[in-house]
């Protein structure tokens, strides 16, 4: 008996979800729907067909499909990763998403659930820890280590040896100098230049 085929569909159907969509497309691969209560079902987003909210995956067996997770992040915002632990305690498993056009190094170390996008670079040594995302254009020089669920918005350079805690914010254009800390939680502005360590749960103006 010839298995079925595993189907892969991406939570939300907004802005982020259409940059990591391209950055899927680029790989050669498919993505089967969108899950996405905001929309009605059979509408489409960039010829992805919506299948529904979260219900509609109650009709297919949790290991014959894989998620992404396209939902965005705003500043203080926690929608996103309660949406990923919802889904992951229910057994779902997410994939990694590595745009094509990214420049990582043979040496860098991601796990489940990570997006890195177009114009990356991530040299050797680099560690992303599980869900985390590193938008457009983002550079993580060498050694860097990323916890879970930071978000490192488009255009962000952080130098080698730094260590960014788990569910840390770095806003757009940010440049954090090497070998400093950025505590767990924390928030760095768009366009702040960090040279010293940051506490968890700080925001950085």
């Amino acid at each position: 008996m010839t298995r079925a085929k595993t189907k892969l569909f991406i939570i939300g159907g907004g802005g982020h979800s259409r940059v990591v969509i391209d950055s899927f497309r680029k790989s050669g691969s498919q993505i089967d729907g969108i899950v996405d209560p905001a929309y009605t079902k059979c509408e489409n987003v960039v010829g992805i067909p919506v299948i529904g909210g979260d219900e509609a995956l109650d009709t297919f067996s949790i290991d014959a499909i894989r998620l992404i997770n396209g939902v965005g992040v705003l500043p203080g915002h926690l929608g996103r990763w309660k949406i990923t632990e919802r889904l992951r305690n229910r057994g779902f498993k997410f994939v990694t998403v590595i745009d094509p056009d990214a420049v990582v190094s043979s040496r860098v170390k991601v796990s489940e659930g990570v997006q890195v996008l177009a114009g990356c670079i991530l040299q050797d040594g680099v560690t992303i820890g599980r869900d985390s995302v590193v938008n457009t254009g983002v550079i993580l020089d060498h050694d860097c280590n990323l916890g879970e669920k930071c978000w490192i918005s488009p255009g962000v350079t952080i130098c080698g040896g730094t260590t960014i805690g788990s569910n840390a914010y770095i806003g757009t254009g940010a440049t954090l100098i090497q070998n400093i800390r950025i505590g767990e939680g924390a928030l760095i502005r768009a366009g702040t230049v960090v040279v010293e360590d940051v506490p968890p749960r700080t925001i950085l103006k």
